[in-house]
């Protein structure tokens, strides 16, 4: 019956509630001790508390090859850790997913945002009117005279920034290199960082709308059922050329799937890269393997892999406010066991 009331806001600051039943007072309730660590002035108090975010994980280190030996020993260490025998598709997967998260979180460093730095810092006029002003008063007439020298300089060092980055931009257009131009405009060294709207849609508005776009909806009258079979379509089962392949993957045909596997992808549970690393590692082979002869043994995939995520992009001014979701298109994210089954059907 011992409780502290208190708001949903206040609750962030509590480190601890304890009841100590040993205390003796001559009441019926207990001795309720709640502790809480709230900032020391009531502007800080009052101000919401920023989530702790997790650091993206620097894949280029992948590159070097002691980082890479050592995630792959650390990956199959953690899996032959929680290996389980006789374990189902799904507690095979996730082993796997869980073995690669924890190998990249003890080996690969965290990803650096490459902010530029400041563009006159190279500048030798910049700096030799910056060497001119050091030492002058504030008050003086020389001092203004130079400092408005230098808010020209930056301004024509950020125009000359500016210039070069849209040409790039420009010529990835030109050349319908979307993926480069994308990623040109989206670079933490970016002059367009400003450019970069913070402007979306509110996430409940477009729920209902991609709700309502991926619903069942009326389809056209159903087809007459041929009653015949049409003659220019031979039967495959006696053609002998056509021959369809309905034994379990191989170890080969394995490789040459995870080979083609693209790296820098977005994928909803681990990067491809991880997958791709386990190319160097039979004992991981050998464990994916075994997995998708389960699969395709049992006819049983794991109810995880049917799970996606869905973005939202705006199509652009010219078609509307990016808050109204009428006006936005979508992509999937997928797992990347997914991409794998992808790649093997191509």
């Amino acid at each position: 019956l011992d409780y502290v009331l208190t708001s949903s806001f206040v609750q962030q600051y509590i480190t601890d509630c304890v009841v100590y039943p040993d205390f003796k007072a001559d009441s019926d309730h207990r001795l309720l001790v709640t502790s809480l660590n709230t900032p020391r002035n009531k502007i800080s108090r009052w101000k919401p508390k920023k989530k702790k975010s997790i650091k993206p994980i620097n894949l280029y280190a992948l590159n070097t090859i002691e980082t890479k030996s050592t995630f792959i020993k650390k990956t199959e260490r953690y899996f032959l850790h929680s290996k389980k025998i006789n374990s189902t598709p799904s507690e095979i997967s996730d082993n796997l997913i869980d073995a690669f998260q924890l190998a990249a979180r003890d080996t690969l460093p965290d990803k650096i945002s490459s902010k530029s730095s400041r563009i006159w810092r190279d500048d030798v006029e910049i700096n030799k009117l910056f060497d001119q002003r050091m030492g002058l008063s504030r008050a003086s007439l020389e001092f203004k005279l130079l400092s408005k020298q230098i808010k020209r300089r930056i301004t024509k060092l950020r125009n000359l920034k500016l210039k070069e980055e849209a040409e790039e931009i420009n010529s990835f257009a030109s050349k319908r290199k979307i993926e480069e131009m994308y990623r040109a405009f989206k670079n933490d060294s970016s002059s367009f960082e400003r450019g970069k709207s913070n402007e979306k849609c509110d996430p409940a508005a477009l729920k209902k709308f991609f709700e309502g776009h991926f619903s069942l909806r009326e389809t056209s009258p159903t087809p007459t059922e041929l009653i015949t079979k049409p003659n220019f379509t031979p039967p495959l089962s006696s053609n002998p050329l056509r021959v369809v392949n309905i034994d379990p993957p191989t170890y080969s045909e394995l490789s040459i799937v995870l080979s083609k596997l693209k790296g820098g992808k977005s994928a909803n549970d681990i990067p491809p890269d991880f997958i791709k690393c386990a190319t160097e590692s039979k004992e991981m082979m050998k464990e994916i393997l075994n997995l998708y002869s389960k699969i395709w043994e049992t006819k049983i995939v794991p109810e995880k892999w049917g799970l996606s995520r869905l973005v939202a992009l705006w199509k652009g001014a010219s078609k509307g406010k990016a808050t109204d979701p009428n006006v936005c298109t979508s992509t999937v994210v997928t797992k990347s066991h997914i991409q794998q089954k992808k790649k093997w059907l191509k």
